[in-house]
């Protein structure tokens, strides 16, 4: 048994659970997949693979639906539609809930065959089944490439490209830094970026900045005697006004108030 269908959700559903198999492709930059209590966020080419017998629900608004390819499968039926050579493999991955993070390729290559997917469910051929059976093989094949390579990539910092980002800020953090930028520096698209950057440093892009910012302007002040305006250029800050306001949020107090505070206490910048 294999089956699939297109669907939009402009609200929440219901928690449930069958003993179908579900892999869910994303086709929207918005909604959230619960899967067994954890949210995975949507952004277009991202696969989910539900186990049978797994609580679910989707989250959307009617301001920005949720569009979502769902192909469900018999759990006696699986084996049937892998790559012969690489069963056992696959059998793993799919032994579990898995979110894949792919690639800007991989994800083009998921929205490239989950199109030729929603044409073959629409279709009336006798043969529509079939085709359908082998574009589901080479989407799961897509999706648990993206799963073995996703875990192997967490093992190994050096080739993390989120790693190499970071470092590259934390050298230039005072440079004119946009997200499209950056993801074209990582060859990914704006959005995988910006889930991939959250992911690995726990705040967005501009909150990175502002910190990395607000963090060289407290060591100025506590190490020179150069003026707040002075020490909020070089530190990257364009706005006066705008630094005052960052700095105090990170530092809970104003420059000229934490300079002097630091030298009255005899002590050094305390990076937060």
């Amino acid at each position: 048994m294999l089956w699939g269908l297109t669907a939009t959700h402009s609200d929440t559903t219901e928690t449930h659970q069958h003993d179908l198999h579900e892999l869910v492709v994303c086709l929207s930059d918005s909604g959230t997949f619960f899967i067994d209590g954890t949210a995975y966020d949507y952004y277009p080419g991202r696969t989910l693979f539900i186990p049978g017998g797994t609580p679910h629900h989707l989250t959307a608004t009617s301001t920005v639906p949720a569009k979502t390819l769902f192909i469900c499968i018999a759990p006696s039926s699986i084996k049937q539609y892998l790559p012969a050579n690489a069963t056992n493999l696959i059998q793993q991955v799919l032994s579990k809930p898995q979110a894949s993070e792919p690639s800007h390729s991989v994800s083009g290559d998921v929205l490239e065959v989950s199109a030729k997917i929603q044409k073959a469910i629409k279709s009336t051929s006798p043969l529509a089944q079939e085709l359908f059976a082998a574009l589901f093989n080479q989407l799961i094949v897509l999706h648990c490439m993206s799963c073995v390579g996703n875990a192997s990539n967490h093992n190994d910092d050096q080739h993390n490209p989120m790693e190499e980002i970071t470092q590259w800020l934390q050298k230039n953090f005072v440079a004119d830094i946009s997200t499209d930028s950056l993801a074209a520096k990582a060859n990914m698209s704006r959005s995988v970026f910006s889930r991939h950057f959250r992911k690995h440093t726990g705040m967005s892009l501009m909150e990175y900045c502002l910190k990395l910012r607000s963090n060289a302007a407290a060591t100025t002040l506590a190490t020179s005697d150069l003026g707040v305006t002075q020490v909020a250029y070089d530190a990257g800050f364009s706005n006066l006004s705008h630094f005052h306001r960052i700095f105090k949020r990170h530092y809970n107090m104003a420059p000229g108030e934490y300079r002097k505070f630091l030298r009255t206490q005899g002590m050094q910048a305390q990076q937060q």
